[in-house]
């Protein structure tokens, strides 16, 4: 977009063409819009860099991940704390139904039961960690 805008100031039409742009693009790129502007604007330029930036990062993240190892940690009265990285979810196994007040604040912190599994898990954040270590270490038996 940024050689394309280089080439419209410059009313360079091949340069466009040898870029890929078909004949109806390139007119359209030469025509004002409601500022008296051609070519792109500078949003979609800011914003192409912003998504970059965002699909780099969503990269590093998925890179991450492929690194990590399932872990689960043991809590009092046979409780499970599993961080599932293969189902990307965070994972809490009691031996026994919870009490309707656990089950309250589990919804609330965003786990939901999974009958399949047999658990409630979310997907699998800092956050989900911090809440449910928080909601397993001040829980009553």
């Amino acid at each position: 977009m940024k050689r394309a805008n280089l080439l419209i100031r410059k009313a360079d039409r091949h340069g466009l063409a040898d870029l890929g742009f078909s004949d109806k693009t390139i007119a359209n790129l030469f025509k004002t819009n409601f500022a008296g502007r051609v070519g792109f604007p500078n949003y979609a330029l800011t914003n192409n860099s912003a998504n970059i930036r965002r699909l780099e990062k969503r990269l590093a993240d998925l890179q991450n991940a492929q690194s990590a190892e399932t872990t689960e940690e043991e809590f009092p009265d046979g409780v499970r704390l599993v961080d599932n990285v293969e189902d990307n979810r965070l994972q809490i196994f009691f031996p026994e139904i919870p009490s309707e007040a656990i089950r309250g604040e589990l919804k609330s912190n965003g786990f939901r039961w999974s009958p399949t599994l047999g658990a409630w898990q979310r997907h699998r954040s800092n956050r989900a960690t911090y809440l449910a270590k928080l909601m397993l270490a001040n829980r009553t038996p």
